[in-house]
């Protein structure tokens, strides 16, 4: 397999990973961050990070649990620097940005 069968084989995988998966991992998000927009921008940044790390992933196993792991931590990571920004505005200190 040459390296553009390759690309187009992993870019399908991902993209039938994102079809299955995309609905059900949005309103797992947002139930975490409770803000529709910022839960499709953490599904995106989640898939483009499966995609730039897909040499090192193994497609081979249950991805299902890998992905709502990454939606818990990224979701984790928003509401964390949302509420140090949060803390920092409410004692005059510009914190988080």
């Amino acid at each position: 397999m040459d390296k553009s069968e390759r690309y187009d084989s992993d870019w399908r995988m991902i993209e039938n990973l994102f079809r299955s998966y995309y609905s059900m991992l949005r309103s797992y998000a947002f139930r975490l961050v409770n803000d529709f927009c910022l839960a499709e921008d953490i599904v995106q940044d989640v898939f483009m990070s499966l995609w730039n790390n897909r040499n090192n992933i193994d497609f081979d196993s249950e991805l299902k649990p890998y992905l709502f792991r990454a939606i818990y931590n990224k979701s984790l990571d928003y509401l964390k620097s949302k509420k140090t920004t949060l803390v920092g505005a409410s004692t005059g200190l510009v914190v988080g940005l």
